[in-house]
């Protein structure tokens, strides 16, 4: 899993499990400078595959700690539920967009998934249609002036420094 971790409120961490490991088994963590201010908001992108029961916590969480207020979330085609049913509530908070492949993946690619595909096929056309969404989804988002995007599957989830929370922020007084 990556982690993202909102620090002081003026850096966001990224850990994953793929950095750099120490010979102690600690991952490193790398710090990018932001500045988030009281008007702005963040926007995401996610890319899901029969994780429909996982959406309302993700939305919820994220409405919360990031503030997330834009949602673009992309059904992957070998799901085998139906686009989510949003509950009314979120929709009268952020603005979300459900995705098909043919609204971000160019008409002369294909990227559907067969049984008979080896495991290392499967995984580029998922990698594929990842990158064709983070694309997209990043033009999307700049052309509604958006500026703070967050790219996910929907099993990943930032993650609030509980130095964020410090007597010296005043994001949340």
């Amino acid at each position: 899993l990556f982690k993202l971790t909102v620090d002081r409120g003026t850096h966001l961490r990224f850990n994953s499990p793929e950095a750099s490991l120490r010979k102690n088994g600690n991952i490193s963590t790398s710090r990018i400078p932001v500045r988030i201010l009281p008007n702005q908001s963040f926007s995401a992108c996610l890319l899901i595959m029969d994780d429909n029961h996982r959406i309302p916590e993700w939305l919820a969480y994220h409405y919360y700690a990031l503030p997330l207020r834009h949602v673009v979330i992309a059904i992957d085609p070998a799901s085998h539920q139906n686009p989510p049913q949003i509950p009314s509530r979120w929709h009268q908070l952020m603005n979300i967009t459900i995705w098909q492949d043919k609204d971000y993946v160019p008409m002369n690619v294909v990227l559907t998934r067969q049984p008979k595909d080896p495991p290392d096929q499967k995984r580029e056309k998922y990698t594929q249609r990842q990158g064709f969404l983070h694309y997209e989804c990043s033009k999307y988002f700049k052309s509604l002036n958006k500026t703070w995007t967050t790219y996910h599957d929907i099993d990943e989830y930032l993650t609030i420094s509980e130095d964020f929370f410090s007597p010296n922020n005043t994001r949340f007084k």
